[in-house]
């Protein structure tokens, strides 16, 4: 959420999913405005799982949903759902009581790069309290991070490398946190499979 009062400052208040609604609305409002009708979300609000219903769905013209990672070019949405549940059956808000996994969104920055080991990495820019994406995430030495109490994190808007592994087809299988990281993101013991998109217009 954007912090009132001091946009003109460059001061902002957002997560994950604010951030991304944030540069889909300057950058391609029609399709911003496509997700907000179609899943009933209030301006500034809502939910990574809703991202993932809505792409898993008929997004309609203004969004081409991709299959593989070789068509990524930068631009494109990156959503991590949460709740998976059922053999890995992404099943939406459907996580036994107490237990949340809210996701993850990201806009791609580019082509994905092909590693010896057959997976892929991928730079992308999100806003988290989690910064990690590798040693050269932007939040370890952006001065504007907003340092986390009683940590040495910073969090915020920010830029740095994710890694996936694919299928033969080149369809992504998990998303790791950053390239060297070892174990996925997983949810109730099971690698979370993230969704891509590029909105159109």
């Amino acid at each position: 959420m954007e912090r009132a009062g001091t946009a003109g400052a460059g001061i902002y208040d957002w997560d994950c999913f604010g951030f991304v609604n944030w540069a889909l609305k300057q950058a391609t409002p029609n399709a911003a405005a496509a997700f907000h009708t179609a899943m009933n979300v209030p301006r500034g609000s809502g939910h990574v799982g809703l991202w993932a219903q809505f792409l898993t769905g008929s997004p309609g013209p203004s969004w081409s949903v991709l299959t593989s990672v070789t068509q990524l070019a930068g631009g494109e949405v990156m959503i991590i759902p949460g709740e998976i549940v059922n053999g890995g059956q992404i099943v939406y808000g459907s996580a036994p009581a107490g237990v949340r996994y809210p996701g993850h969104a990201t806009i791609v920055a580019g082509p994905a790069l092909p590693l010896s080991d057959g997976s892929y990495a991928i730079f992308v820019y999100d806003s988290t309290a989690l910064p990690g994406h590798g040693k050269w995430d932007s939040r370890y030495t952006d001065p504007r991070a907003e340092p986390i109490t009683g940590t040495t994190r910073k969090s915020g808007t920010g830029y740095g490398t994710m890694r996936l592994t694919v299928d033969a087809s080149g369809a992504p299988t998990a998303v790791y946190w950053s390239a060297s990281t070892k174990r996925p993101i997983a949810f109730l013991g099971q690698p979370v499979v993230p969704l891509f998109a590029r909105p159109l217009n």
